[in-house]
């Protein structure tokens, strides 16, 4: 029944978001790094996201740890896990090295570190940083299949309404010794890793996870395609940083282990 009751109060608590997020524009509160060093989030798509019982967290990630301006982003969050989410249990679930479970292609921890900005309210351990390098494929000059990075206070943050939460954004990198690189983060990217979980993860597997698809509004939809890379060239393929989002993303409840 205690079970119940949460799954209950967490559909309760995405449909009122669904339907009006209090939120309000971030702000840039330290001092930004210079154009070059970062992505810029397209005008309006930065937020500082009111998540509940005195929770927030900003809808993209970062470069580093210097500004939480719309100058310094990576790629805009797409994933909330919630109920008894925690960052490294998911990775292990997802990874699909061993057999807990066996997933192929297996992904692994081999990203560069960005970093999320969260306040973990009066329920839990209040403001801070997390950085990820999350997880990927890694083939060489080709895009791979897709890059998560998943951030949370700690490893989980809390709040009453989704119990222990971990949020996540997405793209796909084209990287390799003298190849031209490039990123890209689109719609079609959540559906690589929505695809990994519900085949493998959900019911009748002995995880038991559950998906909602366009669970969440991060607010950070976009019309069409945005290169966000300051030092944009459209000339030059090497710093194409490609964003597309219709600002939803899904939701995955994760019992955990018994």
């Amino acid at each position: 029944m205690k079970n119940l009751n949460r799954r209950i109060a967490v559909l309760s608590f995405l449909i009122v978001l669904a339907v009006g997020y209090l939120a309000v524009s971030g702000a840039n509160l330290f001092l930004a790094v210079s154009p070059a060093e970062a992505n810029t989030a397209p005008s309006g798509t930065l937020r500082w996201l009111q998540m509940g019982h005195g929770d927030s967290v900003y809808n993209w990630d970062f470069k580093n740890k210097n500004s939480r301006g719309s100058n310094n982003v990576d790629w805009g969050m797409r994933y909330l896990f919630h109920d008894n989410a925690e960052v490294d249990y998911i990775k292990d679930r997802m990874d699909g090295v061993m057999t807990d479970p066996r997933i192929r292609p297996t992904v692994g921890n081999v990203g560069s570190l960005k970093h999320a900005y969260i306040f973990d309210g009066p329920d839990h351990n209040g403001s801070s940083w997390d950085s990820d390098g999350g997880i990927k494929n890694n083939p060489w000059c080709n895009w791979n299949l897709g890059h998560m990075r998943l951030y949370a206070n700690d490893g989980q943050s809390y709040n009453r309404d989704l119990g222990y939460y971990v949020v996540a954004s997405v793209h796909q990198d084209y990287e390799g010794w003298h190849c031209t690189n490039k990123y890209r983060s689109r719609e079609v990217d959540e559906q690589f890793w929505y695809d990994r979980i519900d085949d493998n993860l959900t019911y009748p597997s002995e995880y038991n996870w559950k998906l909602i698809d366009n669970g969440f509004n991060w607010r950070n939809g976009v019309s069409g395609t945005v290169d966000i890379d300051d030092d944009a060239d459209p000339s030059d393929e090497e710093e194409k940083h490609g964003y597309e989002s219709d600002g939803w993303g899904p939701t995955v409840s994760v019992p955990g282990d018994d």
